[in-house]
């Protein structure tokens, strides 16, 4: 008797080890995909900022020719982003993470690509009232861009808990 104790007890052993080895790669990996998308984020913030460092200077000089290239750079990175996320295998349960990274990425391209494209359309002698329009339309949607974010950290928050990181 005492012989199938001690060998039930070795196979819960070796079981157990054995779950804990399966479940780190998992962790791992799973911890990847979350810095990766942290690094996106991170990323697209920059270059959302160069951008907005770009119109501050455009709308000082009154030369808003610059702001097309600039633009046009940057909601293609969004849209690389967008692709790469896309192409992120699954793992720790991160469907809903990336869906809510892809959520940000899809807003941010709206918003450059319909309200800040709308400061290349100035001209020198614009006034300054109808500069001041384009920023409330941004202002507005940058709260609800601001509710993605804080939905996404939400998310990642709980997918790290889950995944152990």
């Amino acid at each position: 008797m005492s012989k199938i104790v001690r060998t039930i007890g070795i196979l819960s052993f070796i079981l157990i080890v054995a779950c804990f080895s399966c479940s780190s790669p998992v962790k791992e990996q799973a911890q990847k995909l979350s810095n990766t998308l942290l690094a996106i984020n991170d990323s697209v913030f920059a270059r959302g900022k160069a951008l907005g460092v770009c119109i501050g200077g455009a709308i000082k000089d009154k030369d808003y020719t610059r702001i097309g290239p600039v633009r046009r750079q940057y909601e293609d990175y969004i849209d690389s982003c967008g692709r790469s996320v896309k192409h992120l295998t699954d793992t720790g349960g991160s469907e809903q993470l990336r869906r809510a990274e892809l959520a940000v990425l899809g807003y941010e391209k709206n918003m450059v690509h319909n309200d800040l494209v709308l400061f290349e359309k100035l001209k020198p002698e614009t006034p300054s009232s109808e500069i001041a329009v384009l920023f409330q339309i941004g202002d507005k949607d940058a709260k609800r861009e601001a509710d993605l974010i804080s939905k996404f950290t939400e998310i990642q928050q709980e997918y790290a808990k889950k995944n152990g990181f």
